[in-house]
């Protein structure tokens, strides 16, 4: 078995600062496992390590990807573990860090097929609400345990449906493996009101900062249907540009969107018992 250590949990809890703490001293290389942080030309909006804190330790698989692709868990998971060899192989330890619990179990649970994407059938979807796709998901896969406010994994689960005639839960299910690995999961826990209090700051910081950033995804081509435009913030700057909202309720809308993720993280996260808290 080949160790491996993984710091995960909620967004804005800290994990980069620890993870070039932990690389420093146990001669890591530090590899992403955050979903937003692999796309180029968004690095504010992902909350992307910065120039500075790379040169702290090697970092793999960052800002890799085009905004414009979407990139898929399988592809993530085969870059992932070759490069987990790749560290290895210079005697180094792998250190993955990010809050995508997916992104996670792709490397320790499940060997995944590569379902194709339809942007067709994605277009139709997101044309409905969170409450039309749950009422389908729940139709074809009543054993889903997918959050009402999940929109992006429900249309994934719906699109995989009518691609596969299969659910996501029973492909899943099927390619659930051992894992090759020995990893030590670490998560810093925080009191809601303390990790709301960082969220919201943080969430400021970004939306001053990224807005250029999300003017030039806008430029490019990019929108809700790419897997980048579903970063948080994405659509709430693209609205504040567009003159739809004022900012104090954009940067609201996107506060309150961080936050909710950060509730579907802790829930994911509570079901894993191999999680250490710091």
């Amino acid at each position: 078995m080949k160790n491996i250590v993984i710091f995960t949990g909620q967004t804005a809890s800290g994990k980069t600062g620890l993870s070039i703490e932990y690389a420093k001293e146990h001669n890591g290389e530090i590899i992403c496992m955050d979903s937003m942080q692999i796309y180029e030309g968004m690095p504010i909006l992902s909350a992307c390590p910065t120039e500075e804190e790379k040169q702290a330790a090697p970092h793999h698989l960052f800002e890799f990807v085009s905004p414009l692709e979407n990139f898929s868990v399988s592809k993530y998971s085969v870059l992932a573990k070759q490069k987990i060899e790749e560290v290895i192989a210079k005697g180094k330890l792998p250190i993955l860090v990010g809050g995508t619990g997916l992104y996670m179990n792709s490397l320790l649970y499940m060997k995944l097929i590569d379902v194709p994407y339809s942007d067709e059938i994605r277009e139709e979807l997101l044309t409905k609400t969170n409450e039309e796709l749950y009422k389908e998901l729940n139709n074809i896969d009543p054993r889903s345990e997918l959050h009402l406010n999940d929109k992006k994994r429900i249309v994934r689960a719906i699109e995989i449906y009518r691609l596969t005639g299969r659910t996501k839960t029973e492909i899943d299910k099927e390619n659930r493996v051992k894992s090759n690995y020995t990893a030590k999961i670490y998560m810093k826990k925080f009191e809601r009101e303390e990790l709301y209090k960082r969220i919201n700051e943080r969430t400021k910081i970004i939306f001053d900062n990224a807005v250029d950033e999300v003017g030039h995804l806008m430029k490019i081509g990019v929108t809700e249907n790419h897997t980048a435009g579903g970063a948080i913030g994405f659509k709430e700057i693209k609205s504040y540009l567009n003159g739809e909202m004022d900012y104090d309720t954009c940067l609201e809308k996107m506060s309150q969107a961080t936050r909710n993720y950060a509730k579907r993280q802790e829930t994911w996260f509570k079901k894993n018992e191999e999680i250490i808290y710091v």
